[in-house]
């Protein structure tokens, strides 16, 4: 039914329009075909709904979805859930995705280790062309540790087979996978996505690929313990320690700082030229934190003696502070404090 105007006649007094009646019965019409439209109770009325809104039924982006029909887009499948009650050093899952050029997946892979204590989530994807598995990526998202978990990809047998080293043996109390659907192309038949196995294995496969890792930073992981593989920074941000020997801070591009600090006394009593200077030094030690190489040093004597210099007793090294000579303008025995901030790399 088309809709129906109602005529207001004349402006003013509307002369030759619809009598009271009439106009609520086009009212009524056009309420009751909306109405049927939202709320259609037959199969033709659904379909004329829809021709009337201008929507297709179906699974295609733009399509819209009729009651039980699977969600796509970003809905996810279960691929499987793999649960296991011992220490284990890895785990091998054997896919149904093709090693195929028309796919490109994305997974999300949702586990804990050590128990509960080590929650963590990764998304991997990668590229398969030629056959050869291409830009293989992992982004973990992580609380606490995992620092050490690896992915390793190959195809096997026509399909894609994905081992996680765990780093160690750890305790699995959970490591499930998702897939996400994204509309359009190289997205995986969902039939693939079902019906994986796995086994508690660590052994590598011919013709493995790492996936290249990344990590996201937030305030959990910030600070904690700065570590590195071949200079790819694979632990905090910055790490902050002190012990008998001072304080340290590294950071994760391998910069490191140590402050140092020692209070003694000195007999001052050397001439040499119009000052005098300690025949003991003061300094030395082993610095809070190893450098990677001899850091470079600067030191400062704070002195309630007057006026006070320092002397170089020798050179820094990696692990060791430098020795110095007090020298003051008078002879005596002088209370002193020594600080040294030492600027360096630990990697």
């Amino acid at each position: 039914m088309a809709q129906q105007l109602i005529n207001l006649g004349a402006t003013g007094s509307g002369a030759g329009g619809d009598s009271a009646r009439t106009a609520f019965e086009k009212a009524i019409a056009n309420f009751a075909e909306l109405y049927a439209a939202a709320l259609p109770d037959s199969e033709e009325r659904k379909a004329a709904a829809r021709a009337i809104l201008g929507l297709t039924k179906g699974t295609s982006p733009g399509n819209v979805l009729v009651a039980g029909a699977e969600l796509v887009g970003r809905h996810t499948v279960e691929c499987f859930a793999f649960l296991d009650a011992g220490s284990v050093p890895g785990a091998t899952i054997y896919t149904n995705i093709p090693a195929s050029e028309d796919i490109m997946p994305n997974l999300i892979i949702r586990g804990a280790l050590n128990g509960y204590t080590e929650p963590f989530e990764a998304r991997l994807s990668w590229y398969f062309y030629g056959g050869v598995i291409y830009l293989p990526n992992v982004l973990i998202t992580a609380t606490g540790g995992v620092s050490g978990v690896r992915f390793y990809l190959r195809p096997e047998n026509g399909k894609i087979v994905i081992r996680i080293d765990f780093g160690g043996s750890v305790y699995i109390s959970r490591l499930a996978f998702d897939a996400l659907l994204i509309p359009g192309g190289y997205n995986p038949d969902p039939s693939t996505l079902r019906g994986w196995s796995a086994v508690a294995s660590n052994a590598a496969g011919s013709g493995e690929v790492e996936a290249l890792r990344a990590r996201t930073y937030h305030s959990r992981n910030i600070l904690g313990t700065v570590s590195h593989s071949n200079g790819v920074p694979t632990g905090a941000i910055i790490e902050r320690g002190s012990n008998a020997n001072g304080e340290y801070i590294r950071w994760a591009d391998g910069t490191q700082i140590c402050l140092k600090t020692i209070d003694g006394t000195v007999d001052v009593t050397s001439p040499v030229g119009s000052v005098f200077y300690g025949p003991n030094q003061i300094g030395g030690g082993a610095w809070p934190a190893s450098f990677s190489v001899a850091p470079r040093v600067f030191e400062r004597l704070d002195s309630a003696g007057g006026l006070a210099w320092l002397g170089s007793g020798s050179v820094p090294s990696a692990y060791t502070a430098p020795f110095f000579f007090p020298m003051y303008a008078t002879a005596g025995s002088q209370l002193l404090t020594l600080k040294l901030l030492a600027i360096g790399r630990w990697y």
